[in-house]
């Protein structure tokens, strides 16, 4: 059986929260060695860059970044209110974890949940059918919210529906999680295809053609897979 502090730690590395978070600097930054692709960085690169069928519109993946709210708020009305913080700005990774809240505060329904945030780039592409050869027309850069993913407490353990849950399946928590998340961005990816197919996709921004359904499906089957933990 594996320890609360073994998931923790497997947890925290899976989001990149280590010396090495979001040191990608480069504009067309080159397809970093299998040896460095992990979680979340190892799934988006699998994933992108992802093209429309004539080679006129390629959405690359740059870096991410994890937001966080507080427990003891809303985390709807937080998101709507843009009142998270980013990982990378925090001075201590550990604050990725949420604290074990009084039972009496902990909200009805509560879940505890993070925000993952993408930096695509969306290339125009101009394509010369003389010479074969394509160069930049344009490039849109932005932050996208992809979705809610969950967010390990400082036990282990995760929050869903106002009741403190474990993993109890094959492996680690993360293991699990990271094949949920390859299928759900199996299904961003076949959107963005039919996205691309039917609308002009030098009129649009990576904002546009991003589908959050996939990641909130899969978010919630893995919360449905935990088990209260005893005491609950």
């Amino acid at each position: 059986m594996t320890t609360f502090e073994e998931e923790k730690r497997a947890f925290m590395e899976f989001f990149h929260c280590g010396d090495k978070f979001l040191e990608r600097e480069e504009p067309f930054p080159d397809d970093p060695d299998d040896a460095e692709k992990t979680g979340v960085d190892r799934i988006l690169f699998s994933t992108f860059p992802v093209e429309d069928f004539h080679g006129t519109v390629s959405l690359i993946y740059m870096m991410h970044d994890i937001r966080i709210y507080s427990a003891e708020k809303d985390i709807e009305a937080q998101i709507e209110n843009g009142d998270g913080r980013c990982l990378s700005e925090l001075d201590n990774k550990s604050d990725f974890f949420v604290e074990i809240p009084e039972p009496a505060d902990i909200p009805e329904g509560f879940n505890s949940l993070c925000d993952l945030v993408v930096t695509f780039r969306l290339v125009i592409w101009e394509n010369d059918d003389e010479t074969r050869t394509r160069s930049v027309a344009d490039i849109i850069e932005q932050d996208v919210s992809v979705g809610l993913l969950p967010r390990m407490t400082v036990n282990g353990t995760f929050f869903h529906g106002g009741v403190e849950k474990r993993y109890w399946g094959e492996g680690l928590a993360v293991d699990r999680l990271g094949k949920l998340l390859q299928l759900a961005f199996l299904g961003v990816e076949m959107s963005i295809i039919t996205t691309l197919a039917h609308m002009d996709g030098k009129t649009l921004h990576p904002f546009d053609l991003i589908e959050r359904g996939p990641l909130r499906d899969k978010t919630e089957e893995f919360f449905e897979e935990l088990v209260p933990v005893s005491g609950n």
